[in-house]
This record gives C-alpha cells, structure tokens and sequence, in this order.
C-alpha cells in the first residue's frame, strides 16, 4: 500500500495536529528539528510514519566530512523514519556552506564516490537511504544521463530514489528536455518516494518553489509514473503562498485516488 503525506512546515503544525486522516506520513528536514524543536519532531513521530530529509550529507562533496553521519542516524533512529533521504550533489565544498545542494558533473569518478558514500550512510544508520535528484539552474556537463546515474548508483549500492517530480519538471523547462522522455530511461523499480509539489517562473526562469498548486501537466506526468511502479509512499510539498487545507487535502485525495 501506498502512504500519501506532507513535507512538515511550521504554517502546516496546526492542521497536523487535527491529525488529518487524508495525512499517512510526513516528510520531515532533520536540521530544522535540531536543538530546541526536538520535541516537535517527537511529537510527529507520535502521530505519524516519519521521513527524515536532510540537507547535510553532501554526497558528491569533493572532500566530504564523514562526521555529519552522526547526527542524522541518531535523529532518525530517535523517530524511528522509515527511511533517510539526500540529494545527488553536494552543499558544501571548500569550508564552504553553498545553502542548498547544487548539481555534480554526472561521471564514473563521482558515481564511484557517491557510491562509497552512500554505502558508509547505509551502514552508519542502519536504514534506507533513498538518493533525491536536485533542481539545478545550471545544467552541468557530464558523462553520464541523470537516470542511468541514479540506476546505477542503486545497483551499486542497494539504495534507492525519491524521484522529486517538480525538480524535474524545473530542469526538464530550464534545460529543454522532454521530462517523459528521462522517466522513461530511469529504472522506475528504485522509486520509493514519490516527491511532488507546484513551481512557477522567477525572473524568466523556472523554479521549485513548492508554493504553487500541481499542474494539469504535473498530474499527468504523476499518473505516467504510478503506472509504471507504486512507490511506498508520495508526499506533497508547500513552502510557501499555503492556500486553505481544503486545498491541500483535495491534492492529498487526488494522489491517494490514483494508488487505489
């Protein structure tokens, strides 16, 4: 069976704290649940299936600190998550904190030392490790198409994907590549998230904002992919502009409604 959620936000608390029955899991980032709001985290864990997401494992790092491992394991064995999820790239290099994960050249070095890294995560916690391909405004050069990567990253190491559908979408309108066309040549078995949400134009460029509602198009690409492989779980994602809940649960019904 596949669990429709939400990725947590702090405007969402109150909602979720009805505990909403359309809401199966909810999709929570580990560094926002560090020190003070450790509690919250407990609090979700208490009510719903959680998913840890971070932000900090900086797989594609050119030097990586193993030492982030730590935290997350011990955060994601506190809330007993389902699983731990990071991005294909890398959000700090050179000392430096770039703010987000940014995209890697795609070539046997960096498979070779993803995969390594990944196995570390995997053995340092003890759970599932799902790989998120990143929205990137650049397109970065590399040897290898994103779907055989993320294909063979999984058969290397035994991970699996939550396929981030707006990021798709993003780069498939940015870069000028049929968004089809990359799931078809992706290995859908290794899906086992399910990440949605709406995007909009900024400044000429389109961007995963995650505060606009799924498009007709999106809808149709969702569908393309549920038909192919049920993913465990799909979770939709507001960061911003939150319509009334009753939008958000109509989404939540939608998503629901085509796993039946």
């Amino acid at each position: 069976m596949t669990r429709v959620g939400v990725s947590f936000h702090p405007a969402l608390a109150p909602w979720l704290e009805q505990a909403p029955p359309e809401v199966q899991c909810v999709e929570i980032l580990a560094e926002r649940f560090f020190g003070d709001a450790r509690a919250l985290a407990n609090v979700l864990c208490a009510r719903h299936p959680l998913i840890v997401r971070t932000e900090l494992l900086s797989l594609a790092s050119p030097a990586w600190d193993a030492s982030v491992v730590a935290p997350i394991a011990a955060f994601a064995a506190e809330t007993q998550a389902l699983w731990i999820t990071d991005h294909l790239g890398f959000r700090f290099a050179d000392g430096l904190d770039l703010g987000k994960p940014c995209p890697t050249s795609l070539n046997r070095h960096t498979l070779e030392r993803v995969a390594a890294r990944a196995r570390d995560v995997m053995s340092a916690c003890g759970t599932r490790l799902l790989i998120r391909n990143v929205a990137s405004p650049l397109a970065v050069a590399g040897g290898i198409p994103e779907p055989e990567f993320l294909s063979r990253l999984c058969e290397l190491t035994g991970c699996e994907l939550s396929l981030d559908l707006c990021a798709l979408v993003v780069n498939a309108r940015n870069h000028r590549f049929d968004s089809h066309e990359w799931l078809a040549a992706i290995d859908t078995r290794r899906i086992a998230h399910l990440h949605v949400g709406g995007c909009r134009q900024v400044d000429g460029r389109f961007d995963d904002t995650h505060d606009a509602p799924v498009t007709e198009d999106d809808w149709r690409l969702i569908e393309g992919v549920l038909r192919a492989h049920a993913p465990d779980v799909i979770t939709l994602q507001w960061e911003a502009r939150f319509p009334p809940t009753c939008v958000i649960t109509c989404e939540l019904l939608r998503l629901k409604a085509l796993t039946a």
